[in-house]
């Protein structure tokens, strides 16, 4: 079962997500908090991470910028802002999804990156 990594200062999309992911058979670890997000990156083990890019008090590019320094892990970059998630591509994403999107997208976007070589 692969582990998807979701960050979203947004719980109502959290759950949202989680609820689409876990119907796919993935298992899901979720976080409010960019901070967060990079201590469990460390302790984790995961496949991927989705990422809001509109986050408070830290933005998901600042969380994108310091993880990209010390991770490989596959990144999705998803917003409301198509301008947003390219400039999160720019940084080091290695994806992202204009939101509003429909779950088989998303899925489509993961396992593409987390595809086994």
């Amino acid at each position: 079962m692969k582990s998807i990594l979701i960050v979203d200062d947004d719980e109502k999309v959290l759950k949202f997500l989680s609820i689409g992911l876990k119907a796919s058979v993935y298992k899901v670890t979720m976080t409010v908090s960019g901070e967060e997000v990079l201590k469990l990156v460390e302790f984790k083990k995961t496949e991927a991470m989705l990422l809001d890019i509109l986050m408070t008090p830290v933005n998901g590019l600042d969380v994108l910028k310091r993880f990209c320094s010390f991770s490989p892990l596959p990144l999705i970059a998803f917003s409301a802002h198509s301008s947003s998630c390219e400039e999160a591509l720019r940084l080091g994403g290695n994806g992202h999804i204009t939101k509003p999107f429909r779950p088989k997208e998303l899925i489509d976007k993961i396992n593409s990156l987390t595809r086994e070589e």
